[in-house]
């Protein structure tokens, strides 16, 4: 962003404007946090998942 910013504030042609860089931040933006909280979601939604649970067998040694 500190590039973005000072390449905005040297000299460009007209077709650059802080008007354009706002429109620009604005899409980047909202698709960042779509998509992030879609991508971080989904792996919230995912990661606890199990596989089928089978009994639990429990072995115990042999008294002496």
């Amino acid at each position: 962003m500190t590039i973005f910013a000072i390449a905005l504030f040297s000299t460009n042609p007209d077709t650059v404007s802080r008007a354009g860089a706002a429109w620009n931040l604005l899409w980047v933006s909202l698709g960042n946090i779509v998509s992030g909280a879609g991508i971080v979601g989904l792996g919230y939604w995912t990661a606890p998942r199990e596989t089928a649970a089978s009994p639990a067998q429990i072995t115990l040694a042999a008294a002496e």
